[in-house]
């Protein structure tokens, strides 16, 4: 007798990525393991930003679980670093900053131009669908 594993999914809200430019499924590397449906915060962490990545390799790197959610992004800044925008961690002084300046994440391209990493501003941007 074969044993299936019971998936701890849950599909955003209706109405979540409604008016989002930017939809994507994301990973999130993590020690701690959040539960399905609620988000991340961007106090956690040792710089300030929801980090999250659409490879899950990369993500993988940063914890122990895998989380899998889903982000709306409305109006992203893009840039081949973070160096571009600080030379040290990202704080809360500069995310609110960017914020005053219209943005709302953070995406930063790998040489291929495809999304490497993205740091998300605000817990309300993340849905966790698989916190497996």
């Amino acid at each position: 007798m074969s044993r299936t594993r019971k998936r701890n999914y849950e599909p955003p809200p209706s109405g979540f990525l409604e008016g989002s430019k930017h939809k994507q499924t994301v990973y999130h590397g993590t020690d701690r393991r959040p539960s399905v449906g609620h988000s991340l915060s961007p106090e956690h962490g040792s710089e300030y930003g929801i980090f999250v990545s659409p490879r899950h390799r990369y993500a993988r790197q940063y914890g122990r679980y895998l989380v899998k959610a889903r982000v709306s992004m409305k109006a992203p800044l893009f840039v081949d670093s973070k160096g571009e925008i600080t030379s040290g961690d990202l704080t809360r002084a500069i995310v609110q900053g960017l914020k005053r300046k219209g943005y709302d994440s953070i995406v930063v391209l790998a040489p291929s131009g495809d999304p490497q990493e993205i740091v998300l501003f605000d817990s309300k941007q993340v849905w966790v669908e698989d916190a497996g």
